[in-house]
């Protein structure tokens, strides 16, 4: 009987090491792998679907700090000549309220697709040409030896759907 109660407790907190240990740990400070990532958006962007320009100069560079703990994910992104932004999202699938830069709050959602966060946004402004609604999906994914972090986002808005894709090498 003792020997049967071991084996599920063992199984069980197996089962939790293994659910906690697929999740990938992002926390670290990341900079932007420019040969490696598609162009970046111009600022304002995502409100008219994700329009995007060149890729940066080489001497621009942009630094991403992420602080993961098991309810969220801490985001401070930053250009090499501007000042910083910071987003905060949940990891327990409860909606995140994020500010919009220019009306009109994003409203998210985060969940784990096997090894891959998936968060979700949608934005609604209201302007005196009619009402824009923006949604975003960003993947999260890291590299095996997680030194490489690649985020893809697709847009979509008024002017159609976007895809694009960053790449983050561990400072």
């Amino acid at each position: 009987m003792m020997k049967k109660g071991a084996i599920a407790l063992c199984f069980v907190f197996g089962l939790n090491l293994f659910t906690f240990g697929a999740v990938p740990d992002f926390n670290g400070a990341w900079i932007l792998d420019k040969a490696q990532s598609d162009a970046i958006p111009t600022p304002g962007a995502a409100l008219f679907g994700g329009a995007v320009t060149s890729k940066p100069p080489a001497d621009l560079n942009f630094f991403m700090a992420v602080q993961q703990d098991e309810s969220s994910l801490r985001i401070a992104t930053q250009w090499s000549n501007g000042s910083p932004t910071y987003v905060v999202y949940t990891l327990d699938g409860k909606e995140s309220r994020i500010a919009g830069d220019r009306g009109g709050d994003f409203l998210c959602k985060s969940n784990w697709e096997g090894d891959k966060l998936v968060i979700g946004c949608g934005r609604k402004v209201v302007t005196p040409f009619g009402d824009i609604v923006t949604n975003t999906k960003e993947e999260w994914s890291l590299s095996a030896d997680g030194k490489t972090l690649t985020v893809t986002t697709t847009t979509s808005g008024s002017q159609g759907a976007q895809t694009r894709k960053q790449v983050y090498l561990k400072k």
